[in-house]
C-alpha cells in the first residue's frame, strides 16, 4: 500500500520493471509519480496490468508499457492523469492500453510525448475533465487511438471542441477516434467554443452546456447536425447554446434547463419535455417548438420563470409546478 515513485534507475538503459516472463499485476492503493529514470510494466513476454487508486503523474522519463511486441499490457488509472512531460511508448504492434476507469471525475493534463500505438479508453462510468477552459488538455500520438465508451463522460474544453480527425480539439490522436453515442458530452470551456466534426450525429446520452466565460465569449455552436436520441438530454447550464436550426429532439428526450440559454429554430422530430431547475430566468428557444408536450418548473423557492413569448403545442402541453 501507499505510493510509488520512479525517481532515478541510472544511466546505460537500466530499467524498473514490474516483471518479465511471468504473470503477475499490481495494485498501487496511492499515487504514481515519475520524475524520471525508466520504467515499465513488463520487461518479458507476460501479459500483464498496473492499476493506480491515486493520481498517476509522468514529467520526465520514460514509461515504457512493455518492451515485446506482445501480449497486451494495461496501465488503468482511477484519479487524475498528469502526463506533464516524458514519453509513454510501447512495442506492441496492436498496441498497449491506458484505461481511465475512477468513480469520479478525472482531470487530464497535457504536455508529454506518445511516441507508439498507445489506446486510450475511457471506461463506462467514468468522467474524463480535458484540463480546464484556461489550459485545455490535448491526447495526441502520431500511432495512438481514442475511445470514449458507452456510457462514459468527456469534459471539452477547447475552442475548437473534438474533431474526427486532424489536429483541433481536445482529441488529437492519429489512430481512430470513437466517440460513442451513448455517452456524455459537457462543453466546459471558458471561451467561444465549436462543439467539432467529433460530436456524433445521435446522442442518447447528455449533452451538456456549461461554458463559464464571460457574457460574449461562452457562446457553444452546433458544428453539425445533432439529433438528442430517446430518452437522452440536453442539459442548459451555463452559457449560450447556438443551435440553429441543427438540433433536432426525438420523442421522450428531455431539456433540462438549470441556466444558460439557447437559440434554436424548431427542429424537433418528436415530442420533448423542457424541465426548469434552479434560479428565475426567461424562457428562451427551448419552448419555440410546437411538439413540447410537457414542462415542468422546479425552481427555487420565491424564484420565477418568465416567458418571453407565446408557446405553442402540436397537442395536449402538461404543465407541472412544482410547489414549495
Amino acid at each position: 500500500k501507499g505510493n510509488l515513485s520512479v525517481i532515478n534507475t541510472g544511466s546505460n538503459d537500466n530499467y524498473f520493471a514490474l516483471g518479465g516472463n511471468t504473470e503477475g499485476d499490481l495494485t498501487v492503493d496511492g499515487n504514481f509519480v515519475q520524475t524520471g529514470g525508466n520504467f515499465t510494466i513488463c520487461r518479458g513476454t507476460a501479459q500483464r496490468s498496473m492499476s493506480v487508486k491515486g493520481n498517476f503523474s509522468l514529467s520526465s522519463g520514460t514509461l515504457n508499457m512493455g518492451y515485446s511486441a506482445a501480449p497486451l499490457q494495461t496501465l488503468n488509472v482511477m484519479g487524475n492523469f498528469s502526463h506533464s512531460g516524458g514519453t509513454i511508448t510501447a512495442a506492441n504492434t496492436t498496441g498497449d492500453n491506458i484505461v481511465f476507469n475512477g468513480t469520479g471525475t478525472q482531470i487530464y493534463t497535457s504536455g508529454g510525448n506518445v511516441s507508439s500505438l498507445i489506446n486510450f479508453i475511457v471506461d463506462s462510468g467514468s468522467t474524463l475533465q480535458m484540463g480546464t477552459g484556461a489550459s485545455p488538455s490535448i491526447i495526441a500520438g502520431a500511432e495512438a487511438t481514442f475511445t470514449l465508451s458507452a456510457g462514459a463522460s468527456l469534459g471539452i474544453t477547447s475552442p475548437d471542441g473534438i474533431s474526427a480527425s486532424g489536429l483541433t480539439g481536445n482529441i488529437q490522436v492519429g489512430g481512430s477516434r470513437t466517440f460513442d453515442e451513448g455517452t456524455s458530452y459537457i462543453y466546459n470551456g471558458t471561451t467561444n467554443q465549436v462543439t467539432g466534426t467529433g460530436l456524433p450525429e445521435n446522442v442518447s446520452g447528455n449533452l451538456t452546456i456549461n461554458n463559464t466565460g464571460s457574457s460574449g465569449s461562452n457562446i457553444v455552436t452546433l458544428s453539425n447536425g445533432c439529433r438528442i436520441g430517446w430518452a437522452g438530454a440536453l442539459n442548459l447550464v451555463k452559457g449560450v447554446f447556438n443551435a440553429s436550426t441543427m438540433l433536432a429532439m426525438e420523442s421522450i428526450s428531455t431539456i433540462n434547463r438549470s441556466g444558460g440559454s439557447i437559440t434554436w429554430q424548431n427542429g424537433s422530430w418528436g415530442y420533448y419535455r423542457v424541465n426548469y431547475t434552479g434560479s428565475s430566468m426567461t424562457a428562451s428557444d427551448e419552448l419555440s417548438d410546437y411538439r413540447l408536450y410537457n414542462m415542468t418548473v422546479d425552481l427555487t423557492e420565491g424564484q420565477v420563470l418568465s416567458l418571453s413569448h407565446d408557446v405553442l403545442s402540436m397537442g395536449s402541453l402538461y404543465l407541472h409546478c412544482i410547489r414549495k
